[in-house]
């Protein structure tokens, strides 16, 4: 397509021109190919590998982790992530499908990474917590008494029995039980 523009009169009166400018061609001409059939079996790769498995739960619950900070941000961004209740980076949370949670999600979707699980998969902050936190490398496998720990002599004695007891002791004759 060719445009002409008027002439253009130049400071040499004898050698006004006209510009005849024209769309840039493409430096190669874009090839259309049909779309090759795939083989059965690469098909079935594909699509078995995107693909969840029949027996899986339906997923009900979007897993939200905050993947880069709000700092600098308009308050919108700010507020909206509290509102999912997001504060620090890489935290996760979890929400049930709603169509307020998809609008605050899409909101802020530039920060976010969402993933859609099954109700089985969501974990409370306690839960979160312990399976973040590293094994201890030992276990208990129960406790033996305290060796340390003296016995109650005077566990089911009253008090003018045991000042009777303690008389006895500091007299020099100590009573029966305790000699046996």
């Amino acid at each position: 397509m060719l445009r002409r523009i008027p002439t253009v009169p130049s400071l040499f009166a004898s050698t006004s021109r006209t510009r005849a400018f024209s769309a840039p061609a493409r430096p190669f001409p874009r090839l259309r190919t049909a779309k090759q059939p795939q083989s059965s079996l690469a098909a079935e790769e594909t699509s078995s590998s995107h693909a969840e498995p029949s027996n899986a739960e339906p997923a009900t619950h979007y897993r939200i982790t905050l993947m880069r900070s709000a700092l600098g941000l308009p308050s919108y961004a700010r507020e909206t992530l509290a509102a999912l209740g997001l504060k620090k980076r890489m935290q996760h949370v979890f929400h049930p499908f709603s169509g307020t949670t998809a609008g605050q999600i899409l909101r802020v979707k530039e920060l976010v990474v969402v993933q859609n699980v099954p109700a089985s998969a969501v974990r409370t902050k306690q839960e979160e917590r312990l399976l973040r936190r590293p094994n201890r490398g030992f276990q208990v496998l129960g406790r033996q008494g305290r060796p340390w720990a003296v016995e109650d002599e005077f566990a089911g004695v009253t008090r003018e029995q045991e000042q009777e007891l303690t008389e006895e002791v500091r007299a020099g004759n100590p009573p029966q039980e305790a000699s046996a």
